[in-house]
């Protein structure tokens, strides 16, 4: 469950401070008025809220808006696809900080005229913003390897200096290096925009990232994804 606050959080430059109406919250309203109480007649002005907590978090949504309201560094004035690569490495960062949870949202819990309201929604993980912050301030391809890395705990060699470029390409021609592996995933059930890294060969893309997602789009039949290809 969520946590209650009534105190707001102190704001993180670069970093978007609220969340509210970009996640969607759930709970319950308690009454506490009484019919001989003059202060509420007919309308209660002293609710409250319990079980407040966050619900359906959208991974998708959530980086588009974190994407659109961090500035990035000016390095990418002569970048195509930079933005493109930085809404990737936040969805990256929102899966490793396990931002798909719901009980790592907080909920801040303030009075209105009417009784308890939401006042906010926030991310407390000052690590995760950290992330954000730097992988912003770094260059386009320089972003993928940075939330590879996070993620997996080393770089492969072959992607220390290589550059990524966004592709549309077949779902046919992608191809699993561990077959294994990709029969034990589970796909991911929501909607995305870049499905994955690729290291293209022979007309083919051998996927180095994305096999869950590769999975959810196996799932849904789509006869074309974008990818990271190099």
């Amino acid at each position: 469950m969520a946590r209650k606050y009534t105190k707001k959080s102190k704001k993180v430059w670069g970093f978007p401070e609220s969340f509210l109406y970009v996640v969607n919250t759930d709970y319950s309203r308690d009454y506490h008025c009484y019919e001989d109480d003059s202060y509420c007649e007919d309308i209660c002005r002293c609710s409250t809220l319990s079980d407040v907590c966050v619900e359906d978090v959208n991974l998708t949504n959530i980086a588009n808006y974190i994407a659109k309201n961090v500035v990035l560094a000016p390095i990418d004035s002569n970048c195509n696809c930079c933005e493109e690569f930085f809404e990737y490495a936040i969805g990256r960062l929102l899966v490793i900080y396990k931002m798909y949870d719901c009980d790592n949202w907080y909920v801040e819990v303030g009075g209105g005229y009417y009784g308890e309201e939401i006042d906010d929604v926030t991310i407390e993980n000052k690590d995760f913003i950290n992330d954000v912050i730097v992988c912003s301030q770094l260059s386009g391809s320089d972003r993928i390897r940075f939330v590879l890395e996070k993620e997996y705990g080393f770089l492969l060699s072959k992607l220390e200096d290589v550059t990524f470029s966004v592709k549309n390409i077949n779902t046919k021609n992608i191809v699993m290096a561990n077959e294994s592996y990709g029969e034990k995933v589970t796909p991911y059930s929501e909607d995305f925009d870049i499905m994955g890294v690729c290291q293209e060969i022979n007309g083919k893309y051998r996927l180095i990232d994305g096999h869950h997602r590769y999975s959810y789009a196996l799932k849904k039949e789509l006869n074309k994804v974008k990818v990271l290809s190099f």
